[in-house]
């Protein structure tokens, strides 16, 4: 028999920042340092903690994609442990998460701490606002070219986020601005494509075919409609999928979050993968541990050997893992 090494996971998942008065503070990427970049893992890592133990998502549809998204730190939480999943997103949120998902790229933050100027300019604006929280992520989203410091200036931040308007953030963040696309042809996926308006109808088009906005069943695509939290959640995912194609800082970033491979063992409270590489990765999996396959929460039982996973951990020990019963298109 050949022997190969095990070793535990070193891998550093994101703090979820969450709001203080309606606030999020922003860390660093873990791997990076810096004062707020770890979850305080308390006793001898037998428990994770509970920074992600929403309340109010057990029985929501978006249980698995909030969850996914919140252990990497591109949404957060309340103070009384909800995530109201349901709630409209605002403008505010909608630009804080986007920019969430750029600012783990060192590329990005570097360019984004010599923006001084910027940062003088946003930080009289937000103050007088009473929004100075958000200076870090409004930088990233002016720089990155979501928004821009006119649109900043008049825009509205409580209001909740209309499906065209993340469109129109979406297809900035994915350089789609000159996706051009006639009513004609949205009408072929949408039956109130006359309502999309014109200048964001190539972006969602494209946002369509790559599947991050497809619509209602019956349908339509709704542009009216303000987008949900957990809406939201689920497109963030999606979205740095398609940012690892076409963002080479995006794509090592976000490739540090996971070990992707097939699950050879699990004996006791420990499983160990496979990777696609051919290495060998064991994890310990807590009595918290976040544990999804097919869709559902389950405990480890629930976890087969020759499952394909994704896992997050911290130190050693999964924080996440999601399983599936065929190899994902990654």
């Amino acid at each position: 028999m050949v022997f190969r090494k095990k070793w535990f996971l070193s891998l550093v998942a994101l703090v979820v920042a969450l709001c203080m008065g309606g606030s999020v503070a922003l860390a660093l990427p873990p791997w990076k340092g810096g004062p707020n970049s770890v979850f305080q893992v308390p006793g001898k890592g037998r428990e994770i903690g509970h920074r992600w133990k929403f309340a109010d998502i057990g029985k929501h549809w978006g249980k698995e994609v909030i969850t996914e998204a919140s252990v990497q730190g591109l949404v957060y939480g309340y103070p009384d442990a909800t995530f109201q999943p349901n709630k409209p997103v605002t403008h505010l949120e909608a630009l804080v998460m986007l920019a969430n998902a750029f600012q783990r790229s060192q590329q990005v933050r570097e360019e984004v701490q010599a923006r001084t100027e910027l940062h003088q300019r946003l930080r009289l604006w937000l103050r007088q606002k009473g929004k100075e929280w958000a200076l870090e992520p409004l930088v990233v989203a002016v720089s990155q070219g979501l928004i821009t410091e006119e649109e900043l200036f008049s825009f509205h931040p409580n209001q909740p986020c209309k499906r065209w308007e993340i469109a129109k953030y979406l297809g900035r963040a994915l350089g789609l601005q000159e996706q051009v696309r006639t009513e004609e042809r949205l009408r072929q996926h949408f039956r109130d494509a006359k309502d999309i308006p014109q200048a964001v109808a190539g972006i969602i088009e494209y946002l369509f075919q790559k599947g991050l906005m497809v619509g209602t069943p019956d349908g339509f695509f709704l542009p009216q409609k303000p987008v949900t939290r957990a809406e939201m959640a689920a497109l963030l995912l999606k979205l740095q999928e398609i940012l690892k194609e076409l963002r080479e800082d995006i794509r090592e970033v976000v490739d540090r979050y996971y070990v992707v491979g097939t699950i050879e063992a699990i004996s006791g409270n420990e499983i160990t993968i496979e990777k696609r590489d051919g290495t060998v990765v064991t994890v310990e999996v807590a009595d918290d541990t976040y544990l999804f396959a097919r869709g559902e929460r389950v405990d480890l039982d629930g976890l087969k050997v020759g499952d394909w996973v994704k896992v997050i951990a911290h130190e050693g020990t999964a924080v996440f893992i999601k399983a599936v019963q065929v190899q994902p298109h990654l």
